[in-house]
């Protein structure tokens, strides 16, 4: 949609290669080697603010919350090596983010296109023993979690937990994959039989 400066217009970036030959730009290419980064929960860095504004961060959740909060043991397995992580984590911290904090790299495959909100299902776990509180998402349907499936970028502990990680895209080849071949859809939402 700009000029050019030669009176051609584009409308999507683009680049050359060595032989001068253009290519199409891919925000998804792009993105595809980028190093995981673990967030550093400074929201004044974030894109999701307006210039200028400062912001103050929310306590517990994704961000360290109250100091003096009842921790629980949690350990997380990874369903391939059997390898087990462990942390205490306070009740009003998410999961993931408390083991981010202390510096534990979790076995989560494609972690760095992890949404961290609730959504990708890339974190999913399967809960093994304990129980945690799943604050609202969009990521699992009803049935996965009456399953014991849960995300851990949004579940804080209500006791001690042993959980496991999901083989990679579990969770989304059985509520999505095997719930689209039942073939019946409301909206755009699979249809369970009663």
């Amino acid at each position: 949609d700009g000029d050019g400066g030669d009176g051609s217009t584009s409308s999507s970036p683009s680049s050359h290669t060595e032989g001068g030959e253009e290519e199409e730009f891919s925000f998804y290419a792009s993105n595809q080697d980028r190093e995981y980064e673990p967030w550093d929960f400074d929201l004044n860095k974030s894109p999701m603010r307006w210039q200028g504004q400062t912001l103050v961060p929310p306590k517990g959740g994704a961000f360290p919350g109250d100091p003096d909060a009842k921790k629980y043991n949690v350990t997380l397995i990874d369903s391939k090596t059997g390898e087990s992580y462990s942390l205490d984590v306070a009740e009003d911290r998410y999961i993931f983010f408390a083991f981010e904090e202390a510096g534990i790299k979790l076995p989560i495959r494609n972690i760095k296109k992890m949404c961290r909100n609730g959504c990708c299902t890339t974190c999913t776990v399967r809960m093994r023993e304990g129980d945690v509180e799943m604050d609202p998402q969009i990521g699992l349907v009803k049935e996965m979690t009456k399953n014991g499936y849960r995300l851990s970028c949004v579940s804080m502990p209500r006791s001690d937990v042993v959980a496991e990680f999901q083989d990679e895209d579990e969770v989304y080849v059985k509520q999505w994959a095997e719930s689209f071949e039942k073939g019946k859809v409301d909206f755009g939402i699979p249809i369970e039989d009663d």
